[in-house]
């Protein structure tokens, strides 16, 4: 795996040794500099929502220039899994919010970074929560 993938797992699992092992092996995991684009700095905030009892929502902040990029370093889907018809359950999920996702799974919103970004933390945390909901749906029904 990935230092990043190594990351996300360790942070959707909550495990704070695993967490601090990705980054002392990667500190730039979080603040990275995207070639040709300058510096990127990012930063991943706890929030008040879970997908199950010590399985916390955690979202990624990064901003670059007068942008903010905010996602959910694939929780959702980390949590539940990729059953068939995963990908499209995410996308109506976060079509319906206003959000998106990317072809890995990772749910995100840009927006300009005078916005409120608590609110929009937040957001993102409930478009995981609604992913997640969405695609453990597929396994009820299937």
């Amino acid at each position: 795996m990935s230092g990043g993938t190594d990351l996300a797992a360790a942070l959707v699992h909550g495990d704070a040794d695993a967490v601090a092992a990705a980054l002392a092996r990667d500190p730039e995991l979080v603040t990275r500099e995207v070639p040709g684009t300058g510096r990127r700095t990012g930063l991943v905030r706890h929030t008040e929502l879970a997908y199950a009892p010590s399985r916390p929502v955690r979202v990624a902040v990064r901003s670059r220039g007068g942008r903010v990029e905010i996602d959910d370093v694939g929780g959702a889907v980390a949590m539940a899994g990729r059953p068939r018809g995963w990908r499209e359950a995410a996308e109506r999920a976060v079509a319906a919010l206003g959000w998106n996702v990317t072809r890995d799974g990772v749910v995100f919103v840009q927006a300009a970074a005078d916005r409120d970004v608590d609110d929009l933390v937040r957001r993102t945390a409930e478009a995981s929560l609604a992913v997640r909901d969405a695609i453990l749906a597929l396994e009820d029904n299937g």
